[in-house]
C-alpha cells in the first residue's frame, strides 16, 4: 500500500514544484543571446547615437530564480575617439523577454544620457513607433511618447523585436 502511495505522491509533487529559470544551454537563453547579437548595432544606435559599432561580446550569464541575466560588452567608435566600450547587463523573465537593462561600465560618456540630444531622442522615438507591434498598440504609443531617455526606448524596442530589424 505505502509503495502505491509513494508512486502517486511523486509525480504530483513534482506538478507542484516551482518554475525554475533557464540554463545557460536553454532555449530562451540563446535566443535572447541570438537578439542580442543581432540587436548590437542598435543598442550602440540608442546608448550612444554618435557611436559606430564594432563588436559585440559576450561576458557572462547568471541564472536567477525568476529568470535570467546576460552581460555583453559593446565596442565602439565614437566622434573623437576609437575603441570606446560600454558593458551592459540585461535582465530577462523565464520565458526570454527582457524586462530590463542597466549600465555596468563604461570607457565613454554614460550611455543614454549626455550623447542623446532631444532632437535624437525625437528620432529613436519615431523609430521605435514604426515597429508593428508598437504602432497598433495604444499603451505602447503612450510609452514610447512619454519616454525621458533613450534606455526606456531601447528596452521596448528589445522586447518588440522579432518584428523589429537592426539598421544596416
Amino acid at each position: 500500500m505505502f509503495r502505491y502511495a509513494l508512486a502517486l505522491a511523486l509525480p504530483l509533487a513534482a506538478l507542484a514544484a516551482p518554475a525554475v529559470a533557464q540554463d545557460e544551454d536553454g532555449k530562451e537563453v540563446k535566443a535572447a543571446k541570438e537578439l542580442l547579437k543581432k540587436q548590437a548595432v542598435n543598442v550602440v544606435l540608442f546608448a550612444h547615437p554618435p557611436g559606430k559599432p564594432k563588436d559585440v561580446a559576450f561576458n557572462s550569464f547568471n541564472k536567477l530564480k525568476d529568470g535570467f541575466e546576460l552581460v555583453y560588452t559593446f565596442t565602439f567608435d565614437g566622434p573623437l575617439r576609437k575603441g570606446h566600450t560600454t558593458k551592459l547587463k540585461f535582465t530577462f523573465d523565464k520565458v526570454g523577454k527582457l524586462d530590463f537593462l542597466s549600465k555596468v561600465e563604461t570607457t565613454a560618456t554614460e550611455p543614454f544620457t549626455k550623447d542623446v540630444s532631444a532632437k535624437k531622442l525625437a528620432e529613436l522615438k519615431d523609430k521605435v513607433k514604426g515597429v508593428t507591434a508598437v504602432k497598433d498598440d495604444r499603451k505602447l504609443l503612450k510609452e514610447v511618447e512619454e519616454a525621458k531617455d533613450s534606455k526606456v526606448l531601447l528596452e521596448i524596442w528589445l522586447r518588440h523585436a522579432t518584428v523589429a530589424t537592426p539598421d544596416k
